[in-house]
């Protein structure tokens, strides 16, 4: 379950990366690495402000879940393994 502002996030996110990867390599590695950072912060967060709830707001604003946090903590860490293995090929 999501709301306005939760919906909103992720279609940024999406349009973000599919500008980026219009850039090239090293602007996408970059974009990967810094969402990684975000989103795991996010996933991390989202654990504490739920306390063990089944759900609630982040920020009082994006409604999340117990397992949009493992979510995001999952697409942290693929981002940050993508980002960082495709920057040691360059």
């Amino acid at each position: 379950m999501t709301n306005g502002p939760h919906n909103a996030v992720h279609f940024l996110t999406a349009a973000g990366f599919a500008a980026v990867a219009l850039l090239g390599t090293g602007p996408s590695i970059l974009l990967m690495k810094s969402f990684g950072a975000v989103y795991f912060l996010v996933g991390l967060l989202g654990f504490i402000v739920l306390r063990g709830s089944p759900e609630g707001h982040l920020l009082g604003i994006v409604h999340i879940n117990q397992m949009d946090n493992f979510l995001h903590v999952a697409l942290a860490t693929g981002m940050l393994a993508a980002g960082f293995m495709l920057g040691r090929k360059r």
